[in-house]
C-alpha cells in the first residue's frame, strides 16, 4: 500500500514537471492550439440531382503537434465550419415540411507549418494532407482533402489564420467536390 502511494507521488510530481517545461513559451516541443473564426465561402454539390451550394459559417480549429525548433512544427489539423440551412422533407401527406438544420464541413489531416522567426510577431505557412467531410442527414461522407494556409503570430500565442480546404467526396452514386475558405483568431500553447 506505501509502495504504491510512493509510486503514484512520484508519478505525479514528474507528470507535472514535464507539464511545466511543455509551456516554456519557446515554440521548441508540444503545441496546442484553439481557434475561432468565420468561413465566408463553403462550397459544394449536395442532392439528387446535384445542385451547388455557396454558404458561410462558424468556425472552430484545433490544432496539436511538435515543433522540433522554432521554426518547424508538425501538426494535427482541424479546420470545421458550422453552418445553418434550411432543410425540406416530404411529409406523409406529401406536402412539404421546413427546418432549420445545421450542418458541418471540414477538414482533418496532418500537416507541415513553417513559422519563419522565433516565438513572437513571425509569418507562417501550412500545408496538410487529410480529410475533407461534409456532414448531412445520412451520416459524414468524407475524402481525400488537401489544406494550404498562412497566418501573422501577432503576438507569443495569439495568430490570425487563413487556409483554404479541398477534397473530393464520394457517395456512392458518384464524386463531389467540397472547399472551404476559412478565417480566425487562434490561441496557441507552447
Amino acid at each position: 500500500m506505501k509502495a504504491t502511494r510512493v509510486i503514484l507521488i512520484v508519478a505525479a510530481v514528474l507528470l507535472m514537471a514535464s507539464q511545466a517545461l511543455a509551456f516554456d513559451g519557446n515554440r521548441k516541443g508540444l503545441v496546442l492550439g484553439f481557434g475561432l473564426g468565420a468561413a465566408p465561402l463553403l462550397k459544394g454539390t449536395e442532392g439528387n440531382p446535384a445542385e451547388d451550394f455557396e454558404r458561410s459559417g462558424l468556425v472552430v480549429n484545433l490544432m496539436a503537434g511538435y515543433a522540433f525548433n522554432e521554426n518547424d512544427v508538425v501538426l494535427l489539423i482541424q479546420d470545421a465550419a458550422i453552418y445553418s440551412q434550411t432543410a425540406y422533407r416530404e411529409a406523409l401527406d406529401g406536402s412539404l415540411v421546413a427546418w432549420d438544420d445545421r450542418d458541418l464541413q471540414g477538414f482533418w489531416g496532418v500537416g507541415y507549418r513553417r513559422y519563419f522567426a522565433p516565438a513572437g510577431r513571425s509569418m507562417f505557412v501550412t500545408a496538410a494532407l487529410g480529410i475533407e467531410g461534409a456532414d448531412d442527414d445520412w451520416g459524414m461522407p468524407s475524402g481525400l482533402g488537401i489544406l494550404v494556409g498562412s497566418g501573422y503570430e501577432i503576438t507569443r500565442h495569439i495568430e490570425l489564420y487563413a487556409s483554404f480546404a479541398t477534397g473530393k467526396i464520394d457517395y456512392g452514386e458518384g464524386e463531389d467536390t467540397f472547399s472551404q475558405i476559412v478565417f480566425s483568431l487562434t490561441g496557441v500553447l507552447y
